[in-house]
Order: structure tokens, then sequence, then C-alpha cells
């Protein structure tokens, strides 16, 4: 009986409602009094439920009778509420997935703080699979020496994963060791901006996404856009067109 009243609440009732529902099946036309009883519920609750399962469709007042008596109709009318519900919601649903494709469509913000987030920001930028070719422009005087690690990710990745990686810097490299080795793939190339020009922050265009990563305020700041990282492309390639192979 049990899982019977369990199969009822997975149609849709409540647990109360499913005690009444299956009580006022086993005692055909019955009073208020009679069903609470055989439902275990005090009379004014269950009042309030059969009422309920009453515009509900699934009981009924017996007509004709001078005592109220309700009945249970057939168990199938569950089945054509739950069509009912599942037309109603397939009409509607055009509508709800344009609310969804709205919410889904709006940038989506990462920050990560300390050190140790900006080594997250870079692990996952260096093992993410979304992306064939990474786009950066930094100043190597920005990044400190206790980033010695990112370099080796980013090397290995260019390595291994044959990421395509275009590096666009500001300033001066001073033969930084990670230019020595990233130069000898064939799939990274690295530019120099016109004197002048300097980039406070390591920011990094990946897939659709942009990381800006601050070493000075010791944070990274991660947005998921597809129309603010597209407009960052087509800057940073007219930077790129301007700038000075090394």
């Amino acid at each position: 009986m049990d899982v019977l009243k369990k199969q009822l609440e997975q149609a849709g009732l409540t647990e109360r409602e499913a005690a009444i529902y299956f009580a006022s099946l086993q005692l055909g036309p019955a009073s208020v009094l009679v069903i609470a009883k055989k439902a275990n519920m005090k009379r004014p609750t269950a009042y309030l439920v059969l009422d309920e399962l009453v515009r509900k469709g699934l009981v009924s007042l017996v007509p004709k009778e001078k005592r109220k008596l309700f009945i249970a109709l057939s168990p199938e009318r569950i089945i054509e509420n739950l069509e009912e519900k599942s037309r109603s919601l397939r009409e509607a649903l055009p509508d709800i997935m344009n609310l969804f494709k709205d919410r889904s469509a709006q940038p989506k913000i990462q920050m990560l703080e300390s050190g140790e987030g900006m080594m997250n920001a870079y692990r996952e930028i260096t093992t993410f699979k979304g992306h064939k070719e990474i786009m950066t422009f930094f100043s190597f005087e920005v990044i400190g020496p206790e980033f010695q690690k990112m370099w080796d990710l980013f090397l290995d990745m260019y390595k291994k994963h044959r990421v395509a990686g275009r590096d666009l810097i500001a300033g001066d490299p001073k033969q930084h060791p990670f230019i020595k080795e990233a130069k000898r793939m064939l799939n990274y190339q690295i530019r120099q901006v016109a004197p002048g020009f300097q980039f406070f922050s390591d920011s990094i265009i990946y897939g659709n996404k942009v990381a800006f990563i601050s070493h000075k305020k010791r944070f990274a700041l991660i947005i998921e856009s597809e129309d603010i990282v597209n407009s960052l492309r087509t800057l940073w390639e007219l930077a790129w067109q301007s700038a000075r192979p090394l």
C-alpha cells in the first residue's frame, strides 16, 4: 500500500493528497469523517485536502445525498492531468527557452584572489580544452619572480598540446628565458608594441574567455563572454599588426 501511495506522490500529489485519495478509492462514497479516519488524518485537514482534490478533478461530491459524501474518481484522471500539464508546458516551452537563452548569454565572471588564486587561473588557461590559440598582452616587468612555474605551464602547453600562442609585449624583455625557449617552437610568435606603451596586467584571451591577472593587486579576473572576447580579439589584432616582431 505504501508503494502505491509513493507512486501517487511521484505522479504529482502531495503526501496528504495521496493518503486521502487512496483512502477514498478504498472506501467508495464516504463522509469527510470516515475518510479522515481511514487516512489517519484530522477531520479539518482532510476537509481541506478533499477540497483541493475536488479542484484537481480527482474527487467528486456524491450528488443527491443529504449528507456530504465524497467519492474518488478514476485514477486515469491523474494521467489526464499530467498529460494536460505536459501539453501546457510544451506550448510554453519556446518562451521559457528564450528566458534561459537570455540568462545563458550573460557574461560569467570569476574572481580569484591571492597568489594561489592567480596560479589557479594560469592552470585553468593552460589546461583549457576549448581553444586552439592563446593571445596575450603583458609586460615582463609586472610578473613577479615567484611565478616562474607559470612560464613552465605555458611552455609545456605549447610543446605537448600544440596550442598556438601569440604574445604581445610591452617594455624590454631583456632576453627572458621564456622567450628563448618559446621562439624555438613553430606554434609560437611574439611581437613588441611601440616604446612608450605599457601593459599593467597579464591579459590572456583563450576560447570564449579573457583573464586579467594583476600581479600588483594580487587577483585574477576571468570573464566568459563571446561578445566581449570577440571585441577584445579585434582590438588585439589591430595592435598585433602594428607591433614589431622579435
